[in-house]
Order: C-alpha cells, then structure tokens, then sequence
C-alpha cells in the first residue's frame, strides 16, 4: 500500500515541462503549443491508448458540459444518463470553451487516433498521435509502453511548466470535475483582482479630483511649491513666460486632448511641475484614463440583476451575468489582460500621487526653502 502512494506522490509532484518540438496533429495541422498556453488555460488529456472504453468517455461528458449543445451524456460503459440544467452548461461552456484550450494525445496511428476523435466526436482540438505521442509521453514522464500513457488531466503553463490536475481514470472516474474546479478558481480569483483593481482606482480618481479642486482654488501652495522647477534645474522658456499666457485662449477641453496623446506616465505628470493650468489638466487625463480602464474591466466581470459584485464570496455563483460584455462571455485571458492594465495604470499613477503624504509635501516644502 505504502509502495503505490509513494509511486503516486512521485507521479503528481514530478516536475514537468512540455517539450519544446514541432507538433503537428493527427490531420496534419500545426499545433503553436506556446501560443495556445499564452492565450486560453491550456489543458492537456492523456487517453491510455486507443481501445480505451472509459477515455473517450471523459471527452463525451466535456462536450455535454459546454463543448456542444447536448445536455445529456449517455454513460455506456454504465448505463447511466447524466444531465446537466440550460443555466449550468452556460456557465461551464464559458469556462470550457471560452477559457480553456484542449489537446489529445494517444498512443496509436494517425488513422486509429483519428477515427477516435471523430467518434466522440472532439474535432474542435488537435489530437497528437504516433511517435509524438510517444515523445511527449517520454518527456512528461507517463509513458508506460508503445501502446499504453499514463491517462491524466494536465495544465499546460504559459511558460512551457506542466502541472497535474489529476492522474487516473476508469468507469465512472472521470475526474472532470477537478477540471472544472480549476478553471472556476482561476477565473474567480482574476475577478476578485479585477474587483479589488476598480475599487482602488475610486480611490485615486478621489485624490485626484481632490487635489485638482485645491489647486483650481489656489490652496494647494504646498504642493506648487514643491513641483515649480528648483533653480538649477533648466526651464524650458515657454514655461519661464508662464503657461498660461500662451495658452489662455485655447478652451480645457482641447489642453486636455493634448496632453492625452502622452502615453507613459512619467511624460504626462512632468509638465504638473510647471504650473496649476497643466496640474489641473493632468488631473483631468489621468482620472479619464482610469475610468475607461475601469469601464472596460466591468465588462468581464459579473454582475447580479445590473448590479456590480464586490465581495468573493458573491463571485462563487454560477448564475451570475458573466455575458453582458460578448454574447459568449469574456475569455479568462482577456480579463486577465484587462485587470494587469488597470493594474499597472494605478501603480504609475501611484508613484505620482503618493508623493502627496502631507509628510512628504512639508520635508520637501523645507527642502525648496533651504535651496531658494
């Protein structure tokens, strides 16, 4: 007993990498595994080998979950029918379709591995077989023979790094579920970022009007005291005149589209240094930015009735609307990219904005003093 859990132990802690080849699926496709694994959660099933009765039966309870549009799966080896509810199979296609990304291998011909992914049928992935199947058996350590894989679950990284998601398989042990569990818990836990990111971003758009509206009233002197140029530092002469004289007849809203067109963070706030105009308008663009960052993550995040989440634990609830940015639901990619650029909008933002401690104004308030 103790021989078969340490061979077990040994079997999911193993650490694996996908082998970096040039793979090419049982129809003659290329398979760009790095793409894949860089834009959907890349999940790799092992199938035993090709006269299998309970591998393609883990494929068969895919489809039902979301893959196609069945919602009752015949179990045969069984003779057990599963269904699954219209509201659940919305759910789980978006984490099976939209997040997710498959690919086969099994042992055995192109021919016989072909004839077995139409029977499910699977044809939407790529299915590996013949001697690559065997390569990549070799290479993430579950070769048995020339005729028999390890059948497994496998998460395929963006970098290439293979983890287990489960090992083993037989009639009416499936594991799909751990699967599902997965793909559920790294969707929910980009979505909590996602919340936590737009709640953050209230928080500056807070300070920002805040610190605008001192310095539209002129109480903000500590502030412009420490951003104006100190002495030895050179002055472009069209700020030396004074801003404002220059651009006293151009309205706001058209300062503000130019300063828009300043992509990174550090361009945009430096001109803040020279005077309340251009702070007052950089305040403006950085606030704008933010909120169409913002109204651009809610998209993928879900909602109650219109109603925004805030709280994780409301994010564990399959009925909630996930659809309302793309009729097939934002894939968990996307929303991971979305949540990484308000991300790092408010990290830029905050290496501005968190100069405004009242500590910091009045050490650097005595340190214009001391060189004036």
């Amino acid at each position: 007993m103790q021989d078969t859990f340490d061979m077990f132990q040994t079997m999911t802690t193993t650490p694996r990498s996908f082998p970096v080849m040039e793979l090419v699926d049982v129809k003659g496709n290329k398979v760009d595994v790095s793409y894949l694994a860089s834009h959907y959660h890349l999940i790799l099933i092992t199938l035993t080998n090709v006269d299998c009765p309970g591998c393609p039966q883990l494929l068969k309870i895919l489809n039902m979950y979301g893959l196609n549009n069945d919602i009752q799966y015949p179990d045969t080896l069984l003779g057990q029918q599963h269904t699954l509810s219209v509201a659940k199979q919305k759910f789980f296609r978006l984490l099976l379709k939209q997040d997710a990304y498959f690919i086969v291998i099994c042992p055995g011909s192109n021919a016989r591995v072909t004839m077995l992914q139409e029977n499910v049928p699977f044809n939407d992935y790529p299915f590996i077989g013949g001697d690559q199947a065997i390569a990549i058996a070799k290479a993430l350590k579950i070769y048995i023979s020339q005729d028999e894989l390890m059948p497994a679950l496998w998460d395929i990284s963006s970098t290439l790094s293979v983890d287990s998601i489960y090992i083993g398989r037989g009639p009416d042990q499936y594991f799909h579920r751990f699967l599902l569990e997965r793909l559920m818990r790294e969707r929910y836990d980009w979505e909590l970022r996602g919340i936590t990111s737009i709640k953050e971003g209230h928080h500056i758009i807070s300070q920002l009007k805040r610190k605008q509206l001192k310095c539209q009233q002129g109480n903000l002197v500590t502030s412009i005291s420490f951003i104006q140029p100190t002495k030895t530092e050179e002055v472009d002469p069209i700020y030396r005149s004074g801003c404002q004289s220059i651009l006293d007849h151009l309205p706001i809203e058209m300062i503000e589209y130019i300063f828009s067109y300043l992509s990174d963070i550090h361009s945009l706030v430096k001109p803040a240094r020279t005077c309340r105009l251009f702070y007052s308008v950089i305040c403006n663009v950085l606030v704008s930015r933010i909120r169409n960052q913002i109204s651009h993550l809610i998209l993928a995040l879900p909602q109650n009735k219109g109603n925004f989440m805030f709280d994780k634990s409301e994010l564990v609830d399959e009925n909630l609307d996930r659809w309302r940015g793309a009729e097939e639901g934002i894939p968990y990619r996307e929303l991971q990219r979305r949540v990484i650029a308000l991300q790092n909008l408010l990290m830029e933002t905050g290496e501005w904005t968190k100069q405004w401690s009242p500590r910091r104004m009045r050490i650097l308030s005595r340190m214009n003093t001391i060189n004036i």
